[in-house]
């Protein structure tokens, strides 16, 4: 009976672990005249030393997104609309859950 209760109590502790490592980070796409932005495309890069894959998700019609199941920790975020970068920086998730992008249009 011990060898069948042993493996369930290390798979429920070890997959709870795992479940605390991972957190949310989610905002909003602005600009200065629309308020909103949809459809730009967010994009988590873990450091390389980081066993994390990286992450993309789209923002939607009223510029929110969200990344769930990220991994708490330093990611390179870059920010893509219509296929051109427009901002690059280093976003840490375990001190920021939400981030409000605000993109400047050039002059």
């Amino acid at each position: 009976m011990r060898k069948l209760i042993y493996p369930f109590i290390m798979f429920f502790v070890c997959s709870s672990t795992i479940s605390f490592a991972q957190d949310r980070f989610e905002g909003k796409v602005v600009t200065p005249e629309t308020e909103k932005t949809p459809q730009v495309v967010i994009k988590m890069t873990p450091p390389r030393t980081k066993q994390s894959p990286q992450q993309i998700t789209i923002s939607d019609d009223e510029g929110n997104f969200q990344f769930n199941k990220i991994e708490q920790g330093r990611y390179l975020m870059e920010v893509y609309h219509n296929n051109e970068l427009i901002r690059r920086e280093v976003v840490d998730t375990h001190e920021t859950k939400e981030k409000e992008i605000e993109l400047v249009p050039e002059r």
